[in-house]
């Protein structure tokens, strides 16, 4: 009996193995309902309770599989993602909805409407704002309003934090995207500069969840890490206090929200964490990585740079380190950029 059939390509589903063979991006959303993208990208969806079979631990490494295992022994629960942004994304695959039909199911949630304006705007090229919310999924394409509608949902999250924020998180995600943006066209060309723009936006995406989850601890990293020092960068601060690091945290929030493989392998890797890159995503990683660096320079907190991985990513890339930082100062424009695209909801 054939359970599920793609629109798409006509793969047919009938039984676990076909589930779980050549498919990705499994996420649950607020209706609990089960969500994944076929072998062809499609977006198919699966009703509440119909299979029991199906759990997040069996996508994340080992140690990330028992970090969430432990998280769910929380009082407070995972965010999801909201269903009609599933919905949303279910229509992006149908070659037969058009624009005006996809912006109709987006207006339902109006502020992810308004952030997807907002942030396909600064990913234009030209002059011509873009104003409606039809003009930015024509002007984005596809694919990426498809990662845009996650981004908005995620910044809708709220932290349970008390000292670290939310519009200082998105900031300095924000500030980290169009970084890595600007070094990709440097260095991959104009078709990957929106690829690490999305990549570096997400690339502390672990952060969210620790605040969200273990909101004292990410105070209590908030609070030292903005102690002038030598050197206080925020992963010496998850080792002196013994905190989850936020890149395992990434890598959970990355699956559970059905993220793509490339923002998942620059959230694992983005503090040089080089082995096991594949090199398919490599080049991505790399910018987003250097980025990250980059954006505590932009940002006035040079105690929070780990030079050492500043130095030796931007060598890969075939820096020098007067470019580099001929490159940090043309960098701090963006900083009133970030500001605008991370103020709060």
């Amino acid at each position: 009996m054939v359970y599920k059939k793609c629109k798409s390509c006509g793969r047919e589903y009938s039984k676990e193995e076909d589930f779980l063979t050549d498919t990705s991006r499994w996420r649950v959303c607020d209706y609990g309902m089960l969500w994944f993208n076929c072998s062809c990208d499609s977006t198919l969806m699966i009703p509440k309770g119909k299979f029991d079979w199906y759990s997040p631990d069996k996508i994340l490494s080992p140690y990330a599989g028992k970090v969430f295992n432990k998280l769910l022994t929380l009082k407070t629960d995972i965010p999801m993602m909201p269903s009609a942004a599933m919905e949303a994304q279910s229509l992006l695959q149908d070659e037969h909805t058009s624009m005006k039909d996809l912006s109709e199911a987006i207006r339902k949630m109006p502020h992810l409407a308004i952030e997807i304006i907002k942030i396909a705007d600064n990913m234009r090229v030209g002059r011509n704002r873009i104003e409606t919310l039809e003009h930015a999924c024509v002007y984005v394409g596809r694919k990426k309003v498809a990662e845009i509608i996650n981004l908005a949902c995620i910044k809708n999250f709220e932290f349970n934090t008390k000292l670290y924020g939310e519009q200082k998180f998105w900031e300095e995600s924000f500030l980290t995207g169009l970084i890595a943006e600007k070094l990709a066209t440097r260095f991959l060309g104009q078709d990957h500069k929106d690829l690490a723009y999305l990549a570096g936006s997400f690339a502390n995406i672990g952060k969210i969840l620790l605040s969200i989850l273990l909101p004292s601890k990410a105070d209590a990293i908030h609070k030292q890490v903005s102690v002038p020092k030598e050197v206080n960068t925020w992963v010496q601060a998850e080792r002196d206090l013994k905190v989850v690091n936020h890149t395992i945290l990434g890598e959970i929030a990355c699956r559970i929200w059905g993220l793509p493989d490339y923002i998942v392998e620059s959230v694992v890797k983005h503090h040089g964490k080089t082995q096991g890159h594949s090199e398919k995503f490599k080049d991505i990683a790399n910018i987003v990585a250097l980025s990250n660096q980059i954006m505590h320079w932009v940002s006035l907190n040079p105690s929070r740079i780990e030079q050492d991985l500043m130095e030796h990513i931007s060598k890969t890339l075939g820096m020098e380190k007067d470019e580099l930082e001929k490159f940090c100062e043309e960098s701090m424009q963006l900083a009133e950029k970030a500001t605008d695209l991370g103020n709060s909801k």
